[in-house]
């Protein structure tokens, strides 16, 4: 065996525990062996990666605090829908060890020795999934990786109740989607990563060579003997963009993939991809969507939390307090998605702490946050169909100009992009709910806003 210990270092030794576990999950190493079963007050101590401050840093020197502002990307507070996704994958991941292997060591060596079936749970066992999707920004990502940081990637086994145990386990495996509609490769992804993960890149086999249905067969058995449970699969908004054959072409591969497999496939992507697969969603009807929160814009009680905890990590010499025009504005420019506030407020600081420097003094001001949002977010609001009118104080929409759009059918249509002046986005804004997305709900809905709305 590949000694992962001097090769890897994503390891873990397996501790197994059978605490907080159910009854049937007891005398399974493959699931005791996992360190997800936790009171919903733990998740949330664990999921949690607050940065601190200390005083001293505010008075290192421009260049260090500059530097020093890369540690708002590590800044992570756990809301509500982040312990629903960890109940979420603790419960599918489970599942999949329940319904593919027994509850008997023995069974985990012969299934080494190719001496047993690949699936060997219970009758009528299925795989499931489900799609995670909310506008870019959201936190889909930033969310599932921090839960998926809280699972070891490879578990090494050597002895279970007195058991020789000699295998390990890589629990999870995450990849990107593919931006050219190809499958293939998704299977060579996920086979490098594998060798990767147990030091066997020297025993990587050539895969250009070989053809996709033989590399399937390679991952279905490796997924088997390797205990793999999940696969999440980001940025699958990549297949609105490809042809509708190839499009068709890889849903139907990746639904084989994890029907093959026996895995939990986490599909992660924006609004459009809900269209995208809605028919494959439906022909399979193995989806947990209703379990499943939306990443949206954070409500009130949300929002509350994250910029406080947010606004607590400055690195500026004077320390700026959270106004309710600041917390307004910041709100507002970010449309409430932490994937927007998190570098506007890096930006800010970073403005803040070179404008000191000339005087100016280190102070965060609705001014310097208006211009800030002004200058540097135009690329991301483009990617939201969102952009800013020249000296406005809040972000707008689009200025209200014909604009060429590909329907459904492939046929060009002229389209009217609304422009959403600041108080009308403020009453959006104190609308939203976690279930309901700003940017989804005007798509969707198809809203034309109110003449005396409307921005001239």
């Amino acid at each position: 065996m590949i000694d992962v210990f001097a090769q890897n270092k994503n390891y873990v030794l397996a501790n197994y525990s059978d605490k907080n576990l159910p009854k049937d999950c007891i005398g399974h190493p493959f699931i005791e062996s996992l360190p997800i079963f936790k009171q919903p007050s733990e998740i949330i101590q664990a999921l949690n990666n607050s940065v601190v401050i200390g005083q001293s840093e505010k008075l290192d020197s421009r260049e260090v605090r500059l530097n020093s502002l890369r540690k708002l990307k590590e800044h992570f507070i756990a809301l509500p829908r982040d312990g629903m996704l960890w109940g979420v994958l603790q419960r599918e991941i489970t599942s999949v060890y329940l319904g593919r292997y027994k509850a008997d060591p023995n069974h985990y060596r012969k299934l080494l020795n190719c001496q047993t079936p690949i699936c060997v749970g219970p009758d009528g066992y299925k795989p499931s999934f489900m799609v995670l999707k909310g506008a870019s920004g959201a936190g889909k990502t930033t969310s599932i990786n921090r839960v998926l940081s809280q699972i070891p990637q490879v578990i090494r086994h050597t002895n279970y109740n007195g058991y020789p145990f000699q295998t390990n386990q890589i629990p999870w495996i995450k990849i990107d989607c593919p931006h050219n509609g190809t499958h293939k490769p998704i299977l060579i992804d996920i086979i490098s990563q594998i060798h990767s993960l147990l030091g066997q890149d020297s025993k990587k086999p050539k895969m250009s060579r070989i053809n996709a249905e033989t590399l399937l067969s390679y991952v279905t058995a490796m997924f088997a003997t390797q205990g793999v449970a999940l696969l999440v699969i980001d940025n699958t908004e990549n297949l609105v963009s490809v042809s509708e054959g190839k499009r068709m072409q890889l849903l139907n591969f990746l639904f084989n993939l994890y029907e093959k497999t026996g895995v939990f496939v986490v599909f992660i992507g924006t609004p459009e991809i809900e269209s995208v697969i809605a028919s494959e969603l439906r022909a399979h009807r193995r989806s947990i969507e209703q379990d499943v929160p939306r990443w949206t814009s954070l409500s009130d009680r949300d929002w509350q939390r994250f910029i406080e905890s947010l606004w607590s990590v400055q690195l500026t010499q004077n320390q700026t307090s959270l106004t309710d025009d600041l917390n307004e504005l910041m709100r507002e420019f970010s449309l409430g998605l932490p994937g927007i506030a998190r570098p506007l407020f890096t930006k800010v600081q970073d403005e803040a702490i070179r404008m000191g420097h000339s005087g100016s003094g280190e102070i965060i001001t609705p001014s310097l946050l208006s211009r800030v949002a002004n200058e540097h977010l135009n690329g991301i609001y483009e990617s939201l169909g969102v952009s800013f009118e020249s000296g406005s104080l809040g972000p707008i929409n689009k200025r209200a100009t014909n604009k060429n759009t590909q329907t459904e059918t492939g046929k060009s249509q002229k389209k009217d992009a609304l422009v959403l002046d600041r108080s009308f986005l403020r009453e959006l804004l104190k609308l939203a709910k976690d279930e309901v997305s700003i940017i989804e709900g005007l798509e969707d809905l198809g809203l034309r806003i109110p003449n005396h709305l409307v921005q001239a």
